[in-house]
């Protein structure tokens, strides 16, 4: 935030040959940003983080898988010196996620917002939906107050990326009808020079294009599987966990999950899909029960 065209250059950016550093993407790799900033660039585009990864929607896919977990953690470890520290750096971290000013990131935690306080709401818990509704309220406060609603709105009109995605997707759906089977292998150039290439912008739209629509067949319906499954757990963490693979499975559709949000998909689907731990179960059960349970434990 401080330090926005800062960059770190590592020591195999000093040892690799040119024409591999000319490329962008390796470019990227080597030689690591603090943000997404062009200070020479033709729309005036304030600087938006991006580290410790490679791209600032890296940092929100990331971001949105992650907050749910993080305020789930402040739940089970409230009281103690954990919960402070890790509160202190979650309310801290809000600052550079309107930054960002990544319109996707917002979806995501609104998507697991509502879908988490509609489960809750279910099982007869409102507390959950009355907390959300407390924070957005915060939120959307916090965010007029400042000037990030501008800058989403000054980006949002200044800059094609809406249309450039639309053309990407376009041009994928075409260019894989060449191969629909096995697909393209990769990404390949774009007919429009002047936009990404063809089959990115997108882990739905990479995987379909490089592998086919049966790949992405598979790609989808395993964490589709894993959702449809994972619908019985009615503890925190499955819950929390289940929310999690259905943000992650609607932010691929303009997402690349390379390389942390497929890892942080994978992982909440495991949390899903394994049995309820002794400790949540025991959460879930009536006071009485608890107390029973517990009194069995003392005993044992």
């Amino acid at each position: 935030m401080f330090f926005p065209a800062a960059v770190i250059r590592t020591p195999l950016s000093m040892v690799m040959p040119g024409g591999l550093l000319g490329n962008e993407l390796v470019n990227h790799m080597v030689v690591r940003r603090f943000a997404q900033f062009d200070p020479d660039g033709y729309f005036a585009v304030e600087p938006r983080p991006s580290a410790p990864f490679l791209y600032t929607n890296n940092w929100g896919n990331a971001y949105s898988l992650l907050v749910p977990f993080a305020v789930l953690y402040l739940v089970k470890v409230r009281g103690t010196r954990r919960f402070w520290i890790v509160l202190a750096v979650l309310l801290a971290s809000v600052v550079p996620a309107g930054a960002t000013l990544n319109r996707g990131m917002f979806l995501g935690l609104g998507i697991a917002a509502v879908y988490l306080s509609f489960r809750y709401v279910l099982l007869g818990n409102f507390r959950v939906l009355l907390s959300v509704v407390v924070v957005g309220l915060l939120g959307f406060g916090a965010l007029t107050a400042s000037t990030f609603d501008d800058r989403i709105d000054d980006r949002v009109e200044d800059t094609s990326t809406t249309e450039d995605r639309a053309e990407i997707y376009i041009q994928t759906i075409r260019s894989v009808q060449e191969a629909p089977l096995f697909g393209m292998g990769a990404p390949r150039p774009s007919a429009n020079p002047n936009i990404p290439p063809v089959g990115t912008h997108g882990q739905f739209w990479m995987v379909l294009h490089s592998h086919g629509f049966p790949g992405i067949a598979f790609f989808l319906g395993w964490f589709a599987l894993a959702f449809a499954l994972s619908l019985r757990r009615n503890d925190d963490v499955g819950l929390v966990a289940n929310a999690m693979v259905l943000v992650g499975l609607i932010e691929i559709l303009y997402y690349g999950a390379l390389p942390v949000g497929l890892m942080l998909m994978m992982i909440s689907a495991a949390l899903a899909l394994r049995p309820p731990s002794p400790q949540t179960t025991a959460g879930a059960r009536t006071p009485r029960v608890r107390a029973a349970v517990g009194l069995a434990g003392k005993d044992l």
